[in-house]
This record gives C-alpha cells, structure tokens and sequence, in this order.
C-alpha cells in the first residue's frame, strides 16, 4: 500500500509517476499495489477500513510506503496551519502536540492506540515493512524509532535528511515464500 499526502505545498510528491511505473513493474504478478491520498488520520482510517473491506480477508498488506511533509517527530498529510508558513514542528511545543491535530502524524500517536493500533493489529502483515518517504523522519529517536519500537520492532525505513519522492528509489524483491523487501 502506497499512502501519500492529498495537499503538497511544495511539490515534492509532484513527480511520483517513474517511481509508481517502477513499483508496478515490480509488483506485477506477486503482489496487488494500492494507491492512496490521504489528508488526514481519520482519512487514512476510512481508506484503511474500505481496502481491509474489499481487499483484507485474505491480503494483509505486506508493505506500507507512507508520503509526507516530515520532521524529525512529524508526518504531515494534509494542509499545514494557515497561519504560518513553518511546518508545525516549529511551532508547536513538545508538551502541546497531541494526536488531536488531524493532519499530521506525530510521535506521540505511536503509542500504539487509536487506528495505529488497528492498522498494526489487524491491517498489517505480522512481517510487514514500513516506508517513510517524509523528511528527517529517520533520524535517531525520530518518527521511524517510535513507531518500530511501539510496533514490536517492525522493520521501518526513513530518511534521515530532506528528501521528495523524484529523489526517492524503491527495489522490490520477493523471499521464497514470495513475501516483498523494499531495498530503498
């Protein structure tokens, strides 16, 4: 499952089309590839429960590629605040970010509650990997560390540096029970 941001203000996710050409190609006849936009978390949790609906009962998803405006603690999926032209990294203090703001994903909502839990528990292959393709968020005790330490170590990849989705390269191979590993 392929997971990116409905609102990019700065065209970073514009160029997605060779990097989806090549994860069709590489999916084809293993695996089914879904594409989703999201803008928010409880938009994500209507996409997951619509694909678990049609697709589920005999498809957990085997990986996980996720899109977004990042920071070392935050996915963004949606509109940033309009007020200010600074991500809410920024903005926001540490004792004040709370799962209450809808279009972004933080560290705190890897406490492994609420549709993280569900998506862990129910949507996601037991071996599942999970890609973050969102700036800063596999720094050292980042985005990516909490959510693999919260997901009973879950194998999760992120850039450590600023990256867009045209600077991104996605390597699909199959072990021999035909499970997906992501070389990215």
């Amino acid at each position: 499952l392929v997971v990116f941001p409905r609102d990019d203000h700065n065209g970073a996710f514009d160029h997605d089309v060779k990097l989806f050409e090549q994860m069709f190609s590489e999916t084809r006849g293993h695996c089914g590839l879904k594409i989703v936009e999201c803008e928010s978390k409880s938009d994500l949790a209507r996409k997951l429960l619509f694909l678990n609906k049609n697709y589920g009962a005999k498809n957990k998803i085997s990986f996980l590629l996720v899109g977004g405006h990042g920071s070392t603690d935050s996915l963004t999926l949606g509109k940033r605040n309009p007020k200010l032209d600074l991500h809410p990294f920024v903005y926001l203090e540490k004792s004040k970010r709370t799962t209450t703001n809808k279009n972004e994903i933080w560290s705190v909502d890897a406490e492994n509650k609420g549709i993280f839990k569900t998506a862990n528990q129910r949507f996601l292959d037991k071996d599942a990997e999970i890609v973050l393709i969102a700036c800063q968020t596999g720094e050292k005790g980042g985005l990516a560390d909490q959510f693999s330490t919260s997901f009973n170590k879950k194998k999760i990849k992120a850039p450590k540096i600023s990256v867009s989705s045209s600077g991104i390269k996605i390597h699909i191979t199959y072990d021999k029970y035909g499970k997906p590993n992501l070389d990215v």
